[in-house]
């Protein structure tokens, strides 16, 4: 469960770089 969060946490970091 704790890999998943840290995948889901990864992906809004993702998203927010691509947004930039």
């Amino acid at each position: 469960m704790l890999v998943l969060l840290r995948i889901a946490l990864g992906f809004s970091t993702e998203q927010h770089v691509q947004l930039t």
